[in-house]
Order: C-alpha cells, then sequence, then structure tokens
C-alpha cells in the first residue's frame, strides 16, 4: 500500500500530504458573508475552491494563496467563464498563480474543443483537467438516475474520495467545508441537481461542515413526505421574494416538490401550466419536462439515445425562446422614465397639466409581449389622454410596483388614476381587488379613480363595494354595464379600446381562414385540433402557448410551435375562428369575417349581440364535427358569411365605439 494514487495529479498530492489541510468550498450566494470564512481560512495551508470563478473572486484572492476551480460546461463541452479557445472571459479574468481546475464532464458531454483529445490543458496560471463528474458521484451516494450532480456535489465527494484513501493508509483526513451552501442555487435547475438530496448527504457525512447559509432542514429525510416538506422548505425559504416572483416562476418552483418525490404527472401539468402562463422562460421548462419524461424511460433506454432526445429537445426549445423574441410589440408609454421596473414605469412632473397614472397596463404583463388587443387598448388610453391634454404619469401592475412610485414621489404628484379593467374583473379574480385596493387607497390620497373599459361578471358584494366610491365606471358591453349600474357612482356604456385601432389602407385578403387561441385550455386544445384536422394556420393571441404544451406531454423531441397574431395576418386571412375577445375585435375591423367561441366569460356573446351579430357564436358540436370530418360544417362555413347587413352593423357598432370613447376622455379631463 505504499502506491497512493487518484488518477489525478493534483489530488495524489493531496491524498499523500503528512499534514491535513481545509478545503473551503465557497458557494455563489449573495448572502454569503465571507467575515465569517476570514476568520477561521489560514491563508498559508488552506485551500479556496470556487465554482466558475464565482462572484467573490477578487475579495477571496485577498484572503487566500491557493485556489481550486471546477467548471461545469455548455452542451458544447466548454467550461463556463472560458471561452471557445480556452481563454478566459473577461468577466474572469487571471486566475491566481498556481490554480488548479477541473472540469466536469457528464454523460456524453464533449471534450471542450482547446483539450482535443487530451485531458489535461495548461493555462495562464491554472492547470485544466476533465473528470467524469457522474462517475465520482456514484462513488459515494446512490442517487436517482435523473440527477445530475451539482459542482459542488462533485467537488465535496472527490475531496470525500481523497480523505477515504488517506484513512485507508494511516493519514488524517482533510477538513471539507461548505461555505453559503443551501440547496438554493441562483441559476441551478433543481429538475436535475437534486440539492434536497445533496444537502442530506452533507449533513449525513463525518468529513463536511457548513458555514454561512446553512439551510438547516430536518436532521433525518425517511419517507416521501419529509423529502417534499425538506424540498418546500428549502425551494420556498425564508429569502423568497412572493411579492416579486412571477406566476411562470411559482409554478416551477412548486412543481419541483413533485418531481423530486417522482410524482411526474403531477410535475409535468405544473410545468405545462408554466409555460403556458409565460413563453419568456419557455426553452427552460420546456428542457425541465422533457428531462422528467426522459428520466421515467431512463432504465429502458441506452444513454446515447437519451443524450441525442435531450439535445434534440435543448435545441427546439431555444429555438422556441428566439421565435417568441421576434416581433415583440414595442410599446414605451412613458420616455426616459424616472423609475423603471418589471411592475411600473412612472415619470416625475414635467408640465403643469394633469397627471394621471394607469393601472392594469396589459401589454406590459410578461404572456401579453405580443398581445395585439392589448397593445391597441394602451395606446388608445396614451392618444386619449394627450388629445385632451393630460400627461401619462405611467403605470403600475400590482401593490409592488403601486409602492415603488410612492416611494419615488413623495409628494404623490399625479392627479387622477385610470384602472384598466380588460378581462380581469370577474369572478372575484384576486388581481381585479388588488387594483381596486390601490384605486381605494389613491381616493384617500385626494386623487379621482376611474375604472374603464372593464368587464364584470360574477363579481360578490365585496368587489362592488370596493368600487362603488370611484368617480366613473365604463363597462364594455351590456351585460356587464347591467351590472355595474347598479352600484356604480357612475357609470358608462363604452365599447372596448381596441375598436378605435386604425384600419388596414387597403384590402387585400385572401381566402384563406386562420385559427385563433383561447383563454380556456379545454377550448385552446380543441381549436387547435380543428385547425390541423383541415389544414387551417393556428395562432394564438398572446404568450398562453398551452397548444405547445399539449404538444410538448404528448411526445418528444418537440414538433411543433404555434405563432403569435401578427398585423401581417390581419392584413392577410380573409375569415377566422377565434376564441379570443380581442381577436374577434381584431378580425372585424380589419374587415375579415368572424367566427367566434366563447370565453371565460360572457364578453364575446354580449358583444356580438350588442352589435346585432348575436348569430355568429360557434358551438362545440361545430368545432367537434369539424374536426372529425376533416372539413367545416355548413353551420361553421355560415357563420363565417356576412352579409352586407352584417357588415353594416360592425360598422355602426365600429363608429359607436370609437365616439363614446372620446366622449369618456373629455369626461375624465372634466373631472380631474
Amino acid at each position: 500500500m505504499s502506491v497512493f494514487t487518484t488518477g489525478f495529479g493534483e489530488f495524489d498530492g493531496l491524498v499523500r500530504s503528512q499534514d491535513p489541510a481545509s478545503f473551503f468550498l465557497v458557494a455563489n450566494n449573495p448572502d454569503l458573508n465571507l467575515a465569517e470564512l476570514s476568520s477561521i481560512l489560514d491563508p498559508e495551508r488552506d485551500y479556496v475552491c470556487q465554482f466558475n470563478k464565482c462572484m467573490f473572486a477578487k475579495r477571496l484572492s485577498a484572503l487566500a494563496t491557493r485556489f481550486m476551480f471546477f467548471f461545469s460546461t455548455d452542451e458544447n463541452g466548454v467550461p463556463h467563464g472560458l471561452s471557445w479557445d480556452g481563454l478566459p472571459t473577461k468577466e474572469v479574468g487571471e486566475f491566481p498563480v498556481e490554480s488548479t481546475g477541473f472540469i466536469l464532464k457528464y454523460r456524453e458531454s464533449p471534450h471542450p474543443p482547446f483539450l482535443g483529445e487530451a485531458d489535461v490543458h495548461e493555462l495562464p496560471n491554472i492547470r485544466l483537467t476533465v473528470i467524469d463528474a457522474e462517475m465520482a458521484a456514484r462513488a459515494v451516494a446512490d442517487l436517482p438516475s435523473q440527477h445530475l450532480p451539482s459542482a459542488g456535489f462533485t467537488a465535496t465527494t472527490l475531496f470525500i474520495l481523497i480523505n477515504y484513501l488517506r484513512l485507508a493508509h494511516g493519514r488524517k483526513p482533510h477538513r471539507i467545508v461548505l461555505v453559503g451552501f443551501t440547496g438554493q442555487y441562483h441559476g441551478g435547475s433543481p429538475f436535475v441537481h437534486d440539492f434536497g438530496r445533496e444537502q442530506l448527504f452533507y449533513r449525513t457525512n463525518p468529513f463536511v461542515s457548513t458555514v454561512g447559509g446553512s439551510a438547516n432542514p430536518a436532521e433525518q429525510l425517511t419517507s416521501t413526505d419529509q423529502i417534499a416538506l425538506d424540498t418546500l422548505r428549502n425551494r420556498f425559504s425564508d429569502g423568497y421574494d412572493f411579492t416579486s416572483a412571477s406566476k411562470a416562476q411559482i409554478l416551477t418552483d412548486i412543481s419541483e416538490v413533485f418531481y423530486k418525490t417522482g410524482d411526474m404527472t403531477a410535475f409535468q401539468r405544473l410545468i405545462n401550466a408554466a409555460i403556458s402562463v409565460n413563453p419568456s422562460v419557455a426553452a427552460r421548462q420546456i428542457g425541465l419536462l422533457v428531462r422528467s419524461l426522459i428520466a421515467e424511460e431512463a432504465q429502458e433506454r441506452p444513454s446515447p439515445f437519451l443524450s441525442k432526445v435531450v439535445a434534440e429537445s435543448d435545441s427546439r426549445a431555444r429555438d422556441v425562446n428566439d421565435k417568441w423574441k421576434l416581433g415583440k410589440i414595442q410599446w414605451a408609454p412613458v420616455k426616459n422614465p424616472d423609475v423603471a421596473s418589471a411592475n411600473c414605469e412612472y415619470k416625475l412632473r414635467s408640465t403643469d397639466g394633469p397627471r394621471v397614472l394607469i393601472l392594469n397596463e396589459t401589454s406590459k404583463i410578461g404572456f401579453n409581449d405580443k398581445h395585439l388587443g392589448c397593445h391597441n387598448v394602451s395606446k388608445t388610453i396614451a392618444d386619449k389622454l394627450a388629445e385632451n391634454g393630460m400627461e401619462y404619469a405611467g403605470w403600475a401592475n400590482n401593490i409592488g410596483g403601486f409602492n415603488e412610485i410612492l416611494e419615488a414621489d413623495e409628494g404623490r404628484d399625479f392627479d387622477a388614476v385610470i384602472i384598466n379593467g380588460e378581462g380581469t374583473f370577474h369572478s372575484n379574480a384576486a388581481r381585479a381587488i388588488e387594483l381596486s385596493m390601490i384605486g381605494q387607497y389613491a381616493k384617500t390620497l385626494g386623487k379621482k379613480v376611474f375604472l374603464i373599459n372593464t368587464v364584470w361578471e360574477r363579481n360578490g358584494r365585496h368587489l362592488e363595494e370596493m368600487c362603488s366610491g370611484f368617480d366613473l365606471i365604463t363597462a364594455r358591453e351590456s351585460w356587464s354595464f347591467r351590472d355595474v349600474k347598479n352600484f356604480a357612482r357612475e357609470a358608462l356604456l363604452v365599447p372596448d379600446l381596441a375598436w378605435n385601432c386604425a384600419e388596414p389602407a387597403t384590402n387585400s385578403k385572401t381566402d384563406e381562414c386562420g385559427v385563433i387561441d383561447c383563454i380556456l385550455p379545454e377550448t385552446t386544445a380543441l381549436l387547435q385540433e380543428l385547425a390541423l384536422a383541415n389544414s387551417l394556420e393556428f395562432r394564438t393571441m398572446s404568450g398562453l402557448l398551452r397548444p405547445f404544451a399539449r404538444s410538448v406531454q404528448q411526445s418528444y423531441p418537440i414538433k411543433s410551435v404555434p405563432s403569435a397574431l401578427s398585423e401581417a395576418d390581419l392584413t392577410r386571412f380573409g375569415s377566422w375562428i377565434s376564441g379570443r375577445f380581442h381577436g374577434l375585435i381584431l378580425g372585424l375591423v380589419h374587415r375579415s369575417s368572424v367566427a367566434a367561441f366563447q370565453s371565460n366569460t360572457s364578453k364575446i356573446q354580449a358583444m356580438l349581440q350588442d352589435i346585432g351579430i348575436a348569430h355568429k357564436i360557434c358551438s362545440i358540436d361545430d368545432i367537434q364535427q369539424s374536426t372529425e370530418n376533416g372539413r367545416l360544417t355548413e353551420s361553421l362555413q355560415e357563420k363565417l358569411e356576412y352579409s352586407s347587413l352584417d357588415w353594416a352593423k360592425v360598422s355602426n357598432y365600429r363608429e359607436f365605439a370609437i365616439a363614446e370613447t372620446k366622449k369618456t376622455f373629455e369626461r375624465i379631463r372634466e373631472m380631474v
């Protein structure tokens, strides 16, 4: 037993050394307290280990002289923080002299290009070695097949292996200290890295201790329920910001619990919902969903096949994200704002005229970044304020955004608040209550408050009383108006503001029929199947990618990606089958015949009745029979045929909508 070897020259010396050292593995944790580390670190003997050269690199360089770096890699095997040619990126900068680095290779990931066929590469001040991360992890822990060890876990297990070798040869073990390891790694995917099980391994290993930021979950995990509880506590720790987390993020984080406990059905449902809510993060979530499908079959498929599926699916996910980035509506109602965040924009007073703050600026909500209806509503509000000599002071979309404005403008230097109701005020929705609370508070500040352009359906007395003190409420169709006028101080019937969008200069329609999705996922599924069965092009009104989530759930790799409704579509298609309220309006404004399907409220039926063309509503039978037969039923085709009388009614209604919108903003100007 005179020969000590690990297979890595750098580690062999650590196995042979007579005196044990301390290895401080520093997590990339923004809550880390480095003062605690500096009080226990011996800079001449101890090692500082970092991952991808973390955010504390410069400060750590002043504390120690011995450094080890562990680099995770991208899909091409290139270490994060290094370039394609093996040179440190500008953000990484130079390495401390005589540093050691390890590139963590997973599954069939390729060698980085600058390594070629070699496993070792010399860079200025650092020697890099490729190691099999999964091999190291399997040597010390029995993790589930879907687990991909995190860089921190891999580094820890390597040092533990070194300690076992030292003990076998009569050496004292090195000290392994985890600094800031909470299991809440920023940017780390909990669906690939099982942080909860890693934390359990750390706590139960005699060589490992922790400093700073320990999540302190339960001491022992003895059941699925305990794992779920531990995972929940880690994911939703005291530092979790529920007020700024998006719905998609919260859904994704909750789904982690089901993934950890092996409930893939619940996990996949939640991930599909998260994809539907916000396509801007679809690439990441689709990758997680695909990996969960792979995990279910990991024992039955050869590894090269699974790697190919992951690569293809991740590539398609990136393509989806790139596709949805194209053509986003550029809408900036506030130029050079003094306050700007995801929740609000605000400009301090620059004129002597009345200033109006907008609540529920729907085109600024993430999943609406391509929603032509929301864009036209928001633009109409801004245009009408300007036409009537009122300044657009800014917008806020929740209490958090409103608080940001109040903190920046202590004088509360705006004169009125307009709440854009759109499709929010129904079914006692939490968002409707939140907006109403802000409106109530604005009233206590002496501001005028107007709830305009709203639906009103299935709301209780509580919400009615919250809004009863508002100075004016305008409802978009007569059914909502009927309920609003029973409690409002002043109520008006004013059709949706999207009717004010400009008509195309020319009418060069084709005879093609397009299909637009619905806010209801089950209806969207029916409409997508209708489009596929009849070779019709399918569009989504915004970022609600339910049809995409559905295709992902059914098979992988990903094959179908729906497009968002565009201005070019509106000038091209001669007819539409639409499950969207704004899709119906925009189609009619552009002189395309529309057969409509009911939405999550009665807004579509009510508006069509107001226009005088209530017979243009489709039934489920129309959709199902047209899907089964592969051709549109006679009933559905009749709904797509507009007579001259039908078009006259549409034209009259649009003129009424434009006139009433004008009167509304003139009335608001009188009141402020």
